[in-house]
């Protein structure tokens, strides 16, 4: 489950819901990267999560293919798909930019593709920023809006096809211990909140090190 608002113009409509996920101590051993060409789907180890239900834990897939540069690790709720995080890093393990928080442009039905920062829309300018409302008031880059061709390398268990990132930097998404929430702001005082919960962040960051590691061996 997750937190959703949406608000348009002087009047509100509320989304709301809430996960409350009980977890110890994730293992950090790192694990062999996957075979060149092969999407891996994964579940977290049972320490992360014990008291959850399997169905309920997050979704993880590194995705390698031939000849490819890169390594993609994404992660999203098994109950929606819609939004969640990614990361590319290159052979070496290094990771390119930053993390993503992806949304489907298409999200709830309200499309992402015009939403654009407060500041923006305040002071006419900035329009590549979002703001966080978890931490509180942190900007953000939004970056791409992009066609993600391997959305369904994973079938059945696929992300969505065309989303808009907003790139996270590595100590944001580890120093903060709650969900992490972005604000979207559009047209006419609408708005669109996007909450990441701590639980999902988790079993992405444990599957993106343990990536990390294996790539920086090899």
């Amino acid at each position: 489950m997750t937190n959703r608002e949406i608000a348009a113009g002087p009047r509100a409509l509320m989304l709301a819901a809430t996960l409350i996920v009980s977890f110890g101590c994730a293992s950090r051993a790192a694990r062999a990267t996957p075979e060149i060409g092969s999407v891996v789907t994964t579940r977290p180890a049972a320490g992360l999560a014990d008291s959850t239900p399997a169905a309920e834990l997050p979704i993880v897939q590194v995705r390698s293919f031939p000849h490819s540069a890169t390594v993609t690790v994404v992660a999203w709720s098994p109950d929606e798909a819609d939004f969640g995080l990614r990361a590319s890093l290159t052979r070496d393990g290094t990771l390119i930019r930053d993390h993503q928080l992806y949304v489907s442009t298409d999200y709830e039905n309200v499309s992402l593709s015009p939403y654009i920062s407060a500041v923006y829309s305040r002071a006419g300018a900035r329009r590549n920023f979002v703001e966080t409302t978890a931490p509180g008031e942190r900007v953000l880059l939004a970056d791409a809006v992009f066609r993600d061709i391997d959305a369904c390398s994973g079938w059945p268990k696929c992300s969505p096809l065309m989303v808009r990132t907003v790139r996270v930097p590595d100590d944001l998404l580890r120093a903060n211990r709650d969900s992490l929430a972005v604000r979207f702001y559009g047209r006419a005082g609408s708005e669109l909140i996007i909450a990441i919960h701590r639980d999902l962040i988790d079993s992405y960051l444990q599957k993106f090190d343990s990536v990390r590691a294996a790539l920086r061996k090899n």
